[in-house]
């Protein structure tokens, strides 16, 4: 059987073997030899053929056998086939598996057999156009199911020559080995800082794993100004110098290869980019299932504070990552290392790798030439500290708690975490004995807050305060984070002087102390707004000028009235009523409060209705506290006053905050001695004094921090713990604060509303129509005195806009919606008070008066309402056909208290509050001053 296999691109030298395969079908074993034949010369290009011949040299007997023939190096398989004697009996045939040639023949066992000695078998190649030179072939049998004798005759090689084509290399293995540093981010290190990472290299290797049998590291070092290192006398400063134990650590197994320092004349010195020593790494093992990891470690030698390194110094590493052995042969290309060695001597640090399973060369090294890491910096442990502003000026008083004096934020640079263990403060203005328990706070949790007391109950000592036992022997800054402090105290209860203001004592050389946690090395020197008094400081401090306190014995207070205006109130009996005065207070220096506030009447009027004076605070349901006839005790008061003491808080002003108090009146019922028309307007007195002993005083407060009682006003215009009355500001006199003035009622018209049924913008009807009706409201009393009292309408008149429509000036009647029968006549009247007689058109006034007398029911009882209508005959709704007709009744200057008569030109509204008595009233109290019925328009 014969089998034929046809390979590959045109291109390549195709061989062609022969083999003829004699075999002894009788014998047990089978001494099995093979030679390969081909031609001498060959192409790139080309195909070439190979003749392998395999002979029996056993006695004659049927023989099974196997050859196999891999395809040569820079050659593609084209084809295979058997050659036998005619008459040879078997199965053979030839196949490509795994880029070997395997030809197979099996005898076919008969009796008598046929004896061939020998056979052949015939495989073709294509040479590559790359193909170099020579092109070795090399085939094996070997005998199947027989033993074979003699092994040293069953493999032969043909050698044939590609002219002009190179030379081939050594093997190389099929593997890639990818460098790579994945940092550390630049960092800062101290001069004595060990184990300091200079590169996370990362190894990867594929196909198998690798070992890298010699690679080169070079250090290069530069100063703060990037040139070389230079020591202070101008001699070079080697890296060995400055650092040793450089090594490659394995994260993941620990296992630690030494650097070996390079001493040769190249692989040392300085160059124009620095100081530099190259070291060497042997027999690092690289895994090909996972990417090997090693840092590059050294530790820094400190030479003293003068020598290198020094701060400033930069170092990093660099890895050369071209291979020594390239496929086509030896590497030429070396590194330099970023310029640190000469190209020519650059060879020499070129990486050797090899591959552990096959033992060849690794060839492929990504990425080529020289890797290098993030340059490290050289940065001993500093301290860098801030006063920061908290203003210019303040006021403090006396027994006052907790004042901030100085802030101050503290970073640690990015070196070390460094612990704060003293600050020594001194003052800057007045004198310490101004304050007491001294203490300092630290915020921790980053707020902008200080919120842990470190230290406290410290005191004034030789005219410093010295805080060095601090909870826990310090306060750890962590690097690069900014931690802000406060020095705060309590002020003495006796004051030596009227200023205080706290600073670092800077005349102390350990002013503030800290040290290095990891190693507890204290850090030297401190430089003082930009003076250093040592060859180096490692404490940087930048003041301020920290808040100057003028202290006082307590605060000052300003009570004023209100800007807000508040409205004449007709103040229903038994009701409370709505705000009759405003009033503001401000507090300067502390919270101020006010324990006692007495409301007075206007030059002495009777207070007969009122039960009480309510105070509130803006935007509160509840008042705080109530001023009564009955708080004023022995008090020493003006005529009709009512007092609120408070002495539990109820008002606390804070500093520089306005408080607004609003005053209300709980007004008595008529059986409890209210009676209608009582004026009542309310002042706070103006008199200057203040005595607890007396009671005298119309504000009497204290200091929430000092705990002193305010004084009166002094008379000399100047804030010295006092409270000034009517005055926002500091005054040699006070001033009343006097409200509006007021009315007592006991009955209460509470809405006035448009109760027409029509809507705004009907059309303006014709003919007797009602052209104006108002809803009146009477609040509910509980006046019972003589009979529930009871509002009732005396006289309105109503402004009627009528334009391009004609009224009948007789037609104009007032009656109550529910007893429609019963008018009452209404005269129309221009603005000036004069009559219209006839027709009324545009503005005029509906003059209704003398209601009751006429036999209208104007009576509202208390919580009830009434509707009031305008009735009127129109006699043309329409005079101009070219002009658009509208007509509108209206109630104006009914709000107005100083209004005093009924009259066109006064007030427009008139009514009584009714029991056994009738009292009048020209005005309503009202938040509108126009209500509006319905618009006409058409």
């Amino acid at each position: 059987m014969k089998k034929l296999l046809n390979a590959l691109p045109l291109g390549a030298v195709a061989i062609v073997l022969s083999a003829f395969v004699s075999v002894a079908h009788a014998a047990p074993i089978a001494d099995l030899s093979i030679a390969t034949t081909g031609p001498a010369t060959v192409s790139q290009g080309d195909t070439i053929t190979y003749t392998l011949t395999v002979t029996n040299n056993s006695a004659p007997a049927p023989f099974s056998y196997v050859i196999s023939n891999p395809i040569p190096a820079g050659t593609t398989f084209v084809s295979a086939s058997f050659s036998y004697p005619v008459g040879t009996f078997g199965q053979m045939g030839c196949s490509l598996q795994s880029e070997t040639v395997v030809c197979k023949y099996y005898a076919a066992g008969r009796t008598p057999p046929p004896s061939p000695t020998t056979s052949s078998v015939k495989v073709t190649f294509r040479l590559l156009s790359t193909a170099c030179n020579p092109i070795s072939n090399t085939a094996t049998v070997s005998p199947i199911n027989t033993t074979d004798p003699n092994m040293a005759n069953n493999q032969s090689t043909t050698t044939t020559t590609v002219p002009g084509a190179a030379n081939c290399p050594s093997p190389y293995s099929d593997g890639t080995l990818d460098v790579s540093i994945n940092g550390p981010a630049t960092q800062s290190h101290a001069r004595n800082e060990q184990d300091v990472v200079m590169a996370n290299a990362g190894f990867s290797a594929t196909v198998e794993p690798q070992l890298i049998q010699k690679m080169f590291v070079a250090i290069q070092g530069n100063s703060i100004t990037g040139g070389a290192l230079t020591n202070p006398d101008g001699s070079p400063a080697q890296i060995s110098s400055v650092l040793e134990n450089v090594e490659l650590r394995n994260i993941v197994t620990g296992q630690v290869i030494s650097g070996v320092r390079l001493l040769d004349a190249a692989s040392f010195g300085q160059a124009s980019g620095g100081t530099y020593q190259i070291y060497r790494f042997d027999n690092v093992p690289v895994s090909s299932t996972a990417q090997t990891q090693e840092q590059l470690r050294l530790d820094f030698i400190d030479n003293g504070t003068s020598l290198h390194p020094i701060d400033g110094d930069t170092f990093k590493a660099h890895i050369c990552t071209e291979s020594k052995q390239l496929s086509s042969g030896v590497n030429p290309t070396g590194c330099t290392f970023g310029g640190l060695v000469n190209v020519s001597n650059s060879i020499a640090y070129q990486m050797d790798v090899q591959g552990s399973t096959s033992g060849y060369p690794v060839v492929t090294i990504q990425p080529g030439g020289t890797v290098t890491g993030n340059q490290q910096k050289i940065l001993n442990p500093g301290l860098t500290v801030a006063v920061k502003s908290i203003g210019t000026a303040n006021v403090a008083v006396a027994n006052q708690k907790n004042v901030n004096l100085l802030r101050f934020e503290s970073t640690a640079n990015e070196t070390a975490d460094l612990l704060l263990t003293k600050i020594i403060l001194k003052a800057a203005t007045g004198s310490l004995q101004n304050a007491q328990n001294y203490s300092l706070w630290v915020d921790t949790d980053a707020n902008g807050g200080v919120d842990t007391k470190l230290q406290g109950g410290v005191t004034a000592q030789n005219g410093k305060l010295t805080f060095s036992q601090l909870v826990g022997g310090g306060y750890v800054l962590p690097k690069t984070t900014t931690v802000a402090f406060e020095a705060h105290a309590d002020i003495s209860a006796s004051l030596t002087s009227n200023t205080l203001q706290v600073q670092f004592s800077s005349s102390d050389i350990d002013y503030i102390s800290a040290e290095n946690v990891a190693n507890g090395t204290v850090l030297a020197g401190i430089r003082t707004n930009g003076s250093c008094t040592m060859s180096s400081c490692d404490i940087t401090v930048t003041t301020v000028a920290s808040m100057l306190y003028t202290l006082k014995n307590q605060g000052s207070l300003y009570v004023t009235k209100d800007s807000t205006p508040t409205r004449n109130r007709q103040l229903l009996g038994g009701s409370l009523g709505e705000p009759i005065l405003r009033l503001t207070f401000r507090a300067e220096s502390e919270d101020i409060d006010v324990t006692d506030l007495q409301v007075s009447s206007v030059n002495g009027l009777t207070l007969r209705s009122v039960s009480k004076a309510e105070l509130y605070k803006v935007g509160e349901t509840t008042p705080f506290a109530s001023a009564t006839v009955g708080g004023c005790g022995t008090d020493i008061v003006p005529p009709e006053t009512l007092c609120a003491q408070m002495d539990n808080g109820q008002l606390i002003v804070p500093k520089n905050v306005d408080v607004i108090v609003l005053v209300k009146l709980r007004m008595k019922l008529d059986d409890e001695g209210a009676v209608s028309g009582d004026p009542i307007q309310l002042l706070i007195n103006s008199r200057a004094i203040a005595d607890n002993a007396t009671g005298e005083g119309a504000v009497r407060a204290r200091g929430v921090a000092s705990s002193n009682s305010l004084s009166a006003n002094n008379g000399n215009a100047t804030a010295e713990g006092e409270m000034f009355i009517g005055r926002s500001s500091p005054a040699s006199t006070n001033m009343d604060i006097v409200g509006n003035d007021n009315v007592t009622v006991l009955s209460k018209i509470t809405s006035i509303t448009n109760a027409n049924p029509d809507a705004n913008g009907t059309n303006v009807p014709t003919g007797i129509s009602d052209i104006g009706q108002f809803k009146f409201t009477a609040s509910p009393n509980g006046n019972s005195k003589n009979g529930l009292n009871k509002v009732v309408l005396s006289g309105v008149i109503f402004n009627v806009q009528a334009t391009n429509v004609a009224i009948a000036t007789s037609s104009l009647h007032f009656y109550n919606k529910a007893t429609s029968g019963t008018t009452a006549p209404c005269t129309a009247m221009r603005a000036n008070g004069s009559v219209i007689n006839g027709t009324a058109s545009g503005f005029f006034l509906a003059v209704c008066s003398s209601l009751n007398a006429a036999g209208v029911d104007t009576v509202i009882n208390q919580g009830n309402d009434q509707t009031f209508v305008l009735q009127a005959n129109i006699t043309n709704s329409r005079i101009s056909s070219f002009s658009i007709s509208t007509l509108q009744v209206s109630l104006q200057n009914f709000s107005d208290k100083t209004l005093t008569t009924l009259a066109a030109n006064s007030s427009h509204f008139k009514w009584f509050d009714t029991d056994t008595v009738q009292t009048p009233f020209l005005w309503v109290e009202y938040p509108d001053t126009t209500v509006k019925s319905t618009s006409y328009q058409s």
